[in-house]
Formats: C-alpha cells, sequence, structure tokens
C-alpha cells in the first residue's frame, strides 16, 4: 500500500507540474534554474551549446530522462526566434537511487542540461537575439514538488566572435565527461538475474580455447580414477572447486580493493600487466613441455607449472582450478558481461555473492564428474588414446603461449622479441636437463649434473623475464602506438581510436557509430575481428551505411576506457556499442560473439537501406 501510495503521489504532482493550464511556471525555493551560454556571443550558422543549470538546496534532488520507478523528467520548451533551432536535451549520466524498494535515476546537486541551438546563417550581426524558454521540474527529498521557471537570455550576434569549441567553460566541461551517451546502466539487472548471468558465463568460459585442454586433462584423470572409491573421486572434484572459488575470490578482492583505492581497473585487468603476460605465457610454454614428454612432474621449480595440468594428486586437483581460472580472465563470456558491470557497482557482499557464482558455474561440469561417476561411461576407456591425446592437447597449448607473446610484444615494442625468444629457449632447455635428471638409464653423477644445468637455465630465464617485463614496462603504451601504427592492417586502419569527444563529434553529425571496446590479450575480441569485423565484406557494409568505427584499445591500462566501459554498464572486453542513427538514437550493445549475421541485422535495422549484406 504505501508503493501505491507513493506511486499515486508522484502521479498527482506529476501531473499537476506538466498541465498546459499552468501558464506561469513558478520558481520553487528549493531549486533554483537559470540558463546559461557556452559563448559570450554567437556567429551565423554556428551551433552553439546552452543549458538548463538547476542548482537543488542539500539533499534534494532532480531525474534523469527515464526517471524510473518514480519521479518526472524535467523539460525545456523553447520560444526561438525565426530560423533557430534547438536539439534535445543531452543527458549527463544520473545516478541510481534506491527509496522503499523503488529504483530511480537522480542528479543529486547541481547538473547542467545542454542543448545545442543552430542559428540561421543569415542572421544578422550587430543584434542581439533572445533565446526563451519554459523549464519544468520535479524535486524531491523527503517530499516531491513539482517547479519551473520562465527563462531568458539574451546573446549579442557578431561575425567576428572566437569560434565555438564543444565543452569549453569549467560548467559545459563537467557536462560533457558525464554525458550520456549510453543509455544502458548496471542498475537494469537486478541480484537475481546478475547471479544467473555470472553462473551461466562461467559454464560458457569452460570452452574458451585456453581453458579447454587444461579441463579436457583434469576429465581424463578421472578416467584413470574410474575404479577408485566414490569418495576419492568426490575428493577430487572438490579440490578443483576450492581452487577455482579461492581464485575468483582473490581476483574480486584484488579488484575491489584496487577500485576502492582508486584504480580504474576491470575484468582481466592483470593482463594489461606485461609482466604477468611474461609470466602466464612461460608457465603454459612449461606446461606444453610436460604434455610432450620433454619431462616429467618432479619437485623442482621447473615442474610446478607442468604439475598443474597433469598431477593425478589433490594437490593437482586443486592447482588445475587455480589455473583454469587465471586462464579463464583473458574473455567475457556472453552473460559475464551485464553481470560483471552489476557486480562492480554494488556492495562488497553482493560482488563477492557474483563472483562467487562465477566460479560455481565454471566448477560445475567438473564437480557434477566427480560426484556423479556413471558420466564417465560415456567416456572411451582407458589406454595409449590418452598419452596421444594428452600430446594433441599441447598444441592449442602452444597456440595460446604464441597468442600471449604476441601480446606481450603489442605491449612494449619490437625489440623484445629476441629477449622473449631467449626467454623460452632458456625455459626449454631447463625442461629437457630437468627431464635427463630424473631419468633412471642415467647414473648418479649425470643426474645430479643435468638437474645443476636445469637450474642454472631455469635462473637465467627468470632472469631473463625480468628485464623483459622492465623494459615492457617502460615502453608501456608506445609499444601500444607502434601496433596501431605501420603494422596496421588495411581492414584495421579505418578504425579510429576513440575518444568521448571524437564520438559525441560525430553523433552531432548525425552519423551511426560503432564502438569497438577491445584489447589485444583478449581472444573472443580477437577471433570477432578476424570472422567478422574486419573482413571485406564487412568493410562494404559499414562504409555502405556511412558509420563511423572507433576502436577503443584496452590492451594498456587505460582510466578513459575503463570508465566508458563502466558508463555502458560493463567492466570487461569485448564489448560492442551501436549508435544507429547518430544524436537522435540511444546506445544499443550487441552480443560478444560477434556473428557476420548479428552485424548485418544491426545495420539494416538502421532503416538506412535494405539490400547490404555480410557475408
Amino acid at each position: 500500500m504505501r508503493r501505491l501510495g507513493v506511486f499515486f503521489f508522484i502521479g498527482i504532482l506529476g501531473l499537476a507540474a506538466c498541465l498546459p493550464a499552468q501558464a506561469a511556471l513558478r520558481d520553487t525555493a528549493p531549486i533554483e534554474g537559470k540558463l546559461v551560454s557556452q559563448t559570450t556571443s554567437i556567429r551565423p550558422g554556428e551551433p552553439f551549446w546552452v543549458g538548463l543549470y538547476l542548482m537543488p538546496e542539500p539533499e534534494w534532488h532532480t531525474y534523469w530522462k527515464d526517471p524510473g520507478e518514480a519521479g518526472l523528467a524535467t523539460e525545456i520548451s523553447w520560444t526561438l526566434p525565426d530560423g533557430f533551432t534547438a536539439s534535445p536535451i543531452r543527458w549527463p549520466r544520473p545516478e541510481a537511487l534506491e527509496e522503499a524498494g523503488i529504483m530511480s535515476y537522480v542528479y543529486k546537486g547541481n547538473v547542467l542540461l545542454p542543448v545545442l541551438i543552430t542559428p540561421p546563417a543569415d542572421l544578422e550581426p550587430g543584434r542581439s537575439v533572445r533565446l526563451a524558454a519554459k523549464a519544468s521540474w520535479l524535486g524531491c527529498k523527503e517530499i516531491c514538488l513539482p517547479g519551473g521557471a520562465s527563462l531568458v537570455l539574451d546573446l549579442p550576434v557578431r561575425t567576428n566572435a572566437p569560434q565555438i569549441a564543444v565543452a569549453s567553460g569549467p560548467l559545459f566541461e563537467e557536462a560533457f565527461r558525464t554525458l550520456d551517451l549510453p543509455p544502458v546502466l548496471p542498475s537494469a539487472l537486478n541480484l537475481g538475474w546478475a547471479l544467473a548471468f555470472a553462473f551461466a558465463g562461467g559454464l560458457i568460459l569452460n570452452l574458451m580455447p585456453c581453458v579447454f585442454p587444461v579441463l579436457s586433462l583434469k576429465i581424463l584423470s578421472f578416467v584413470h580414477q574410474s575404479h577408485d572409491e566414490p569418495g576419492r573421486i568426490r575428493t577430487h572434484g572438490l579440490a578443483f572447486f576450492a581452487g577455482v572459488m579461492i581464485s575468483f575470490w582473490a581476483l574480486a578482492g584484488a579488484l575491489l580493493a584496487l577500485r576502492a583505492g582508486g584504480g580504474a581497473l576491470g575484468w582481466g585487468f592483470q593482463l594489461q600487466s606485461p609482466g604477468f603476460v611474461l609470466f602466464l605465457a612461460g608457465l603454459l610454454f612449461v606446461v606444453a613441455l610436460n604434455f610432450l614428454g620433454v619431462f616429467e612432474v618432479g619437485l623442482g621449480a621447473t615442474g610446478i607449472g607442468a604439475r598443474w595440468a597433469s598431477s593425478g594428486g589433490l594437490a593437482g586437483s586443486f592447482a588445475s582450478g587455480i589455473l583454469a581460472t587465471i586462464l579463464a580472465t583473458p574473455c567475457t563470456a556472453p552473460f559475464m558481461g551485464a553481470a560483471l558491470g552489476f557486480a562492480l557497482t554494488q556492495t562488497a557482499v553482493r560482488s563477492f555473492l557474483i563472483f562467487t557464482a562465477l566460479g560455481i558455474g565454471m566448477a560445475a561440469p567438473y564437480v557434477m564428474l566427480s560426484f556423479f561417476p556413471g558420466l564417465l561411461a560415456f567416456l572411451p576407456k582407458p589406454g595409449a588414446w590418452m598419452e596421444r591425446f594428452k600430446k594433441i592437447m599441447s598444441i592449442p597449448v602452444l597456440f595460446t603461449v604464441a597468442w600471449l607473446a604476441w601480446v606481450f610484444t603489442r605491449q612494449s615494442d619490437g625489440s623484445v622479441i629476441a629477449g622473449l625468444g631467449l626467454f623460452l629457449v632458456l625455459l626449454w632447455g631447463s625442461a629437457f636437463f630437468w627431464g635427463k635428471s630424473g631419468s633412471s638409464a642415467r647414473n648418479a653423477s649425470s643426474r645430479k649434473t643435468a638437474a645443476v644445468v636445469a637450474v642454472i637455465l631455469l635462473a637465467a630465464a627468470v632472469a631473463t623475464a625480468g628485464r623483459l617485463a622492465a623494459s615492457a614496462g617502460s615502453a608501456g603504451s608506445a609499444g601500444s602506438a607502434i601496433g596501431e601504427g605501420a603494422s596496421a592492417s588495411s581492414a584495421e586502419a579505418v578504425w579510429r581510436p576513440y575518444s568521448r569527444e571524437a564520438v559525441e563529434a560525430a553523433l552531432l553529425l548525425n552519423r551511426p557509430v560503432f564502438i569497438d571496446f577491445t584489447a589485444d590479450w583478449c581472444l573472443t575480441c580477437q577471433f570477432n575481428k578476424l570472422t567478422t569485423l574486419h573482413t571485406n565484406a564487412a568493410n562494404a557494409l559499414f562504409a555502405k551505411y556511412g558509420v563511423e568505427r572507433f576502436k577503443a584499445d584496452w590492451t594498456n591500462r587505460d582510466a578513459r576506457i575503463t570508465e566508458a566501459l563502466e558508463s555502458y554498464g560493463r567492466n570487461g572486453v569485448p564489448v560492442y556499442v551501436w549508435y544507429p542513427r547518430g544524436k537522435t538514437s540511444e546506445a544499443e550493445l550487441l552480443p560478444e560473439i560477434l556473428t557476420s549475421g548479428i552485424l548485418r541485422k544491426a545495420l539494416e535495422e538502421a532503416g538506412v537501406s535494405d539490400n547490404a549484406s555480410v557475408s
């Protein structure tokens, strides 16, 4: 009843505020409004910004264009000289406000609502023009009061006035920094849906190309254990589950703690560190060497990484869960994007619940096999094929190593390539001699010598990695610039670097806009580029529609791109944002797995043409 009463009260107030019969809008005490201009004078035919500046008293708020479950949006009705036109309000991003179970989108404190005014080209210089507006709003604190004002602004017309720069002046700079290009807010989800999306995304993570080999080999370990006691098999499943969950909780804790300290971070943030990318490449290289039989698992440092993927003990199952989680972080699976974006706008408890659901989803298939070993009957019987399968699984792992090496070079510069090759050769040599140190066919003296050589080569590999990581860290963004420059393919060259100002300028020209939030370390991003975005057919279709394409490269840490992702309710890549009709349209988020059919449909629904196609 209380909620119905609130809705009824708000509705009555809204009706009173909007009735045409209310000719004289009153200037209420809680909120003051005035018109402000971006410039002190105007030029014929040159657009300029004017804004309604609302200044509420403390604890009062006004509403966004979509107020939510309660409230009324601010409105402006213009009376302009002949030939002048006014754009719709360019709404800054609001805050989510939940009271008594009712969700609204509001502005707390002062807010500027910009409007682009375009004068006629034949406007006579030397005169003054008057812009008149009737503004109405709803202000709320403990109660809600409709308010409004009749406002005027006089501006001289000059031919020698300075050029108008978008977002000049303190008020307009702040308004454009928070301009609501996206309509999608993280709070569009509730906790229940976020948990469901996280669980589904976790399930899909198991199919990521660098995770699948590790999980496949752990499932094969069940085949070895199929004749063991059911309790032992369940224990292995729980050990793997514990490794996954502890890893996800550690990632969540680190992410939330760093963000609380002011860091602009998102899902996969550790892969924005060249040192971590190099460590992961080395670890997987050692895993692949073990799969190929270069060495068997021992107690030395070189064998630690491989033991994570191949050990049959409980420690191996636990560590396999850790490794699988690390390998899952380069990409955002379907459903994960919305869930993670929601998680990082919530309290710590809710965020950990969502990360927990993600981890449970990822571990679920393995745990199910451990608790229902009868499902193993659908797998082939143990035999020599398992050793061959293990060697085959080294191929995707080595492809992953090659991909991580490429990411590392993109995060630094071309000078690291030789050092990277040396690092991998030293790791291979260490693994080779470590394998010889454990060979029963060799005498004790030879085994000790091989072990010493293995340790020396490993130390050299670690030292080389340290120098490479330091070099890459200092190169940083310079390496990205090199990667974006001469080496860019012709398909990629037409993509402009992302900036909020560039996107806004394209929208003001009423151009369709497509934004690709991507990173070199995101495998899904690279797959979508290869199969959909950077094909000749897609280029032809983008050109036919006159689409402005922007690439937001998140390979290295970039606070502006992190902020932009959050504004769309996302916290990882890939994210594809589509404005089909420029400034008159709202943003649409396309799926993380992008196909030619999805892209074609999105562009064709813009209404420009019915006969474009992507093959």
